[in-house]
């Protein structure tokens, strides 16, 4: 299980929107505009179906990447199935400390470089959070690089965001490595994931970490080299006290 999918009426996540009606039975569902897109609210139908046909399998072992995923588990009708737990994996012989020219390369070797990455960003993955957080660091001393972007907010945030470099999605792991070598601080400040394969990329490329409490990512973040905070304000004080 990658997701919460198997257990809902509909989503995929619900923690951003604090939806529990999983727990019990789905219905009237916030999320029918998020993946998977729904134009009918079959939420109630579809988790009843779900259920049935999933417990009607009498010999079945769960496999979850995080403890944060097998404890929702263990809270919806799959609660009765034995979970394990089975850590995603990366490629260390490419997410390693990497020699790089990246801050050289696009200007900013004067200043802090401030990471984030996404495969696709929205609000769920924090993308207004570091929106907020490059307003309020002082320009002249950070930049926020951002990659993973579309073509739609690289153009909305060049014109209202200066201090973000936003940068497209590369499919060069190699790149991204030289990318997250590059950063002094490393913010995945997304509100649920099952993992959080870019934060485990990051650690790998020696970047300190800063995640939100409350998903995987903090369950598998290095206390050693990072740390994990509740809002924006507390993203910013920790920058500035680690940077200054």
């Amino acid at each position: 299980m990658h997701d919460c999918w198997s257990f809902t009426g509909h989503c995929s996540y619900f923690a951003y929107v604090k939806c529990d009606r999983w727990k019990t039975g789905c219905d009237h569902c916030p999320q029918l505009t998020q993946y998977p897109k729904s134009m009918i609210d079959n939420s109630k139908s579809n988790y009843l179906r779900k259920k049935k046909t999933f417990t009607d399998v009498k010999n079945m072992t769960l496999i979850t990447p995080s403890n944060w995923l097998k404890n929702l588990v263990k809270e919806s009708f799959l609660s009765e199935y034995p979970v394990e737990v089975n850590y995603n994996k990366i490629d260390t012989e490419v997410f390693k400390l990497t020699e790089n020219s990246f801050k050289a390369d696009h200007g900013i070797s004067d200043k802090k470089m401030i990471l984030g990455v996404a495969n696709v960003w929205d609000k769920r993955k924090g993308l207004y959070d570091l929106v907020e957080l490059s307003k309020r660091l002082d320009a002249d001393k950070y930049k926020v690089v951002l990659v993973g972007l579309n073509a739609n907010q690289l153009k909305k945030l060049q014109e209202k965001s200066p201090n973000i470099l936003g940068l497209p999605r590369t499919g060069s792991a190699k790149e991204l490595a030289r990318i997250y070598s590059a950063a002094d601080i490393f913010v995945n400040p997304s509100y649920e994931e099952t993992f959080g394969l870019t934060t485990a990329e990051a650690q790998a490329c020696g970047a300190y970490t800063i995640v939100y409490k409350g998903t995987a990512c903090e369950e598998i973040m290095d206390k050693n080299n990072g740390a994990a905070v509740s809002n924006v304000d507390e993203i910013l004080a920790l920058i500035q006290d680690r940077l200054r």
